[in-house]
């Protein structure tokens, strides 16, 4: 079967950070490529997106929106848990169940310490409230849903102001109609009331991470369709009346209406934009296996490549201590969420974080941002206290003439003044301050950069790093070498990369059940006539968003254990119309990556199944590479600037122009590489080539 997406005249990525909206756009044919970088505007995200295009197209803004395709990512869902901006929700559940939110599981992100802080509820405790109803694990009705118990529940909660319901029953998984039966009821009783069922958002069993991922879906739903609303709406007033699409968790897009229903696809929407983008670098270079580092103004996110595949996690945290794929550091403190997640690690360590001084008399930096309002002391705009950005400036290695390509200039006085403020308290000058502001903000980097690696069973040395971001590119070398890393690839426009890989995005879409035996037990019809079942559903949602001609690819995975553990490993199908020998396959491909993660495997113990998965996705029109001259003269510097560098090495460096490097050209470092949207540091010890597609290629020199 196939479909098509329309092709557009022009398609633009929009990724929405903590400090800058950078917006990429690309012309049918490529024909002409624009971006741009603005601050964000935390108030109003929609603002700083139109104030954005508008920078970009100027006068011809009403003609160029109508015949473009917008991709959007969004932190609006991420912001909204971590500013505890949610809204006020309502739980139904079974008798027995109310504290579930509250019992949580035995996992604690710091084990001894008794003062841990854990996020609370996002349901206090009086909106948490029971029904008689009773679902077996095999679906049969125990117990039937009680009509007048639910209406005057429904009453309670309408006097309580409560904005969104959601709706958790045991087993629910065996048996979806019941919640959906309690949903209509919601519905008939309030009828502008948002309900989330978690057999909608999470068809899988556990009824702690069931109810823990539909309450935060329920929890940031009017807060992420008043956002689309706003942003659809001042769109459509300059003559943009298409889908607005979604960058999802996944890496996949989706149309606004259908992330209406399912916010919970998007708390890691920009992130997963970056890894689309080193993905299809890694193409175009002929790298099957890479580290995804982007390092921007509020934190950095490491993400990782392995034999041309993105890594994938299906169980997320979020609002406490850490965002993170389970395992991450800090796990435990926050909200479980299941889904489909790219593995991502991300740290409060970007250019904005803020040194400060801990009680025992330490330097750190982050998590805490100067974000884009008051932002680093260097913005002027009344940020105090030191931050990355900063201290990259006092040591040399950003302009404070050339930033944003000279649009914003920086106060390299007023940083020196802060810098000295605090490095007074610690007993040394401003410059050792900055140098150490810098080694251990990198310090947490490379936490990031190991847990998505040396944690998952890769070690780092096998792989490059790309790195992006405004200030990623600054970082990456000295973070290479902590890990054994030999390349870096810088990209093109490093600075907007996230929003180049939003034009580049598939359309993809999920269905999964829960499904409950032994591998060896199952037959291999039970195993097809599931897929076809789940395909089904999968290909239903893009059809509705418009697809057509376009050869949908559909993959298969299932979460897997031996029996008698506890928590389960995702292994993909090498096909869905499986015989007995895929079975076979499968049970050796569970113990390879068994062997993977644990260092051993057992292999005369049954496997089982907990679920099974399906993927849906469709290509989209992608733009055509960008292509650089080659030339044999050698890149003339365009300034001289001192520089310096990890031990105390203070050099003059010569400073480039991105735009003067030609395709083949090489260059020693130490040096420093100037463009709009960001800056590149080549230490001592590394060179560069310029790779014909644009890339800068970094080479560590032992």
């Amino acid at each position: 079967m196939r479909y098509t997406v329309s092709s557009p005249e022009i398609v633009i990525g929009v990724d929405v950070g903590g400090t800058f909206i950078d917006i990429v756009a690309v012309e049918k044919g490529g024909g002409v490529v624009r971006s741009e970088k603005v601050l964000s505007t935390p108030e109003d995200l929609s603002a700083g997106i139109l104030d954005g295009l508008e920078k970009m197209f100027g006068l011809q803004l009403d003609a160029k929106l109508p015949g473009s395709r917008i991709v959007h990512a969004t932190t609006s869902a991420t912001n909204a848990l971590i500013e505890k901006k949610t809204s006020r929700v309502g739980l139904i559940t079974n008798r027995g169940f109310r504290d579930v939110l509250e019992i949580r599981r035995h996992a604690r992100s710091d084990t001894y310490n008794i003062d841990l802080q854990i996020a609370p509820p996002l349901v206090p405790r009086n909106l948490r409230m029971e029904i008689d109803a009773r679902i077996a694990p095999d679906g049969t009705i125990m117990e039937p849903i009680n009509r007048k118990q639910v209406i005057e529940i429904v009453q309670a909660m309408v006097k309580a102001s409560v904005e969104v319901y959601t709706v958790s029953l045991l087993h629910a998984y065996a048996r979806p109609q019941e919640e959906h039966s309690v949903a209509e009821i919601i519905r008939l009783e309030d009828p502008e009331a948002y309900v989330t069922c978690s057999v909608d958002v999470c068809p899988e069993f556990r009824e702690y991470e069931r109810t823990s991922t539909a309450v935060v879906n329920a929890a940031v739903m009017p807060l992420v369709d008043a956002y689309l609303d706003n942003l659809e709406n001042r769109l459509k007033t300059h003559g943009y009346d298409r889908q607005l699409y979604i960058m999802q968790s996944s890496g996949g897009m989706m149309t606004s209406s259908e992330i209406r229903n399912q916010p919970i696809n998007i708390i890691e929407s920009g992130p997963a934009a970056g890894v689309v983008s080193s993905h299809a670098i890694g193409r175009v270079l002929g790298r099957k296996n890479l580290l995804s580092f982007d390092m921007g103004g509020t934190t950095a996110k490491a993400a990782l490549i392995h034999e041309d595949r993105i890594e994938m996690s299906t169980e997320y945290e979020v609002g406490g201590n850490t965002h993170g794929a389970q395992g991450a550091s800090g796990y435990g403190a926050g909200y479980p969420i299941r889904g489909s997640f790219m593995d991502i690690v991300e740290v409060g360590a970007g250019g904005g974080s803020i040194a400060w001084i801990d009680d025992a008399g330490g330097l750190r930096v982050g998590p805490q941002s100067a974000g884009a309002d008051p932002g680093p002391v260097c913005y002027d705009r009344g940020g105090k206290d030191p931050t990355t950005t900063d201290a990259n400036l006092y040591l040399g290695r950003l302009s404070a003439d050339y930033f944003l390509g000279g649009e914003m200039a920086l106060d390299l006085p007023k940083v020196e003044e802060a810098l000295s403020r605090l490095a007074l308290v610690l007993g040394m000058d401003a410059l050792k301050l900055a140098a150490g502001i810098i080694e251990v903000s990198n310090s947490h980097m490379v936490r990031a950069l190991r847990r998505v690696s040396i944690e998952r069973g890769r070690h780092p040395s096998l792989y490059s790093m790309v790195a992006f971001g405004g200030a990623g590119p600054i970082h990456a070398c000295y973070l290479a070498e902590e890990l054994g890393v030999n390349e870096v690839i810088v990209p093109p426009m490093p600075g907007v990369a996230s929003a180049v890989g939003l034009i580049g995005a598939d359309m993809r879409h999920e269905a999964r059940k829960a499904f409950f035996g032994k591998l060896s037990k199952i037959p291999a019809k039970t195993f097809q006539q599931t897929f076809e079942e789940l395909s089904k559903q999968a290909c239903i949602t893009l059809e509705e968003a418009g697809i057509l001609e376009t050869q949908f690819v559909i993959t298969g995975s299932s979460d897997m254990r031996y029996v008698g553990q506890a928590y389960e490993l995702t292994v993909d199908w090498p096909t869905l119309t499986p015989d007995d020998n895929t079975l076979i396959d499968m049970a050796t491909n569970f113990h390879g990556e068994h062997f993977r993660h644990y260092s051993y495997d057992i292999q005369d113990r049954d496997i089982e199944l907990v679920s099974l998965r399906v993927t849906v996705t469709a290509s989209v029109d992608r733009p055509p590479e960008i292509r650089l001259k080659s030339s044999q003269s050698v890149p003339k510097a365009k300034a001289q600037r001192r520089v310096h560098f990890r031990d105390a090495i203070s050099i003059d460096c010569a400073v480039y122009e991105r735009n003067d490097i030609h395709a083949d050209a090489k260059l020693e470092g130490p040096i420093v590489i100037e463009q709009k949207d960001s800056t590149t540091l080549v230490p001592p010890n590394w060179s560069l080539t310029a790779d014909p597609s644009g890339h800068l290629i970094l080479n560590f020199r032992e």
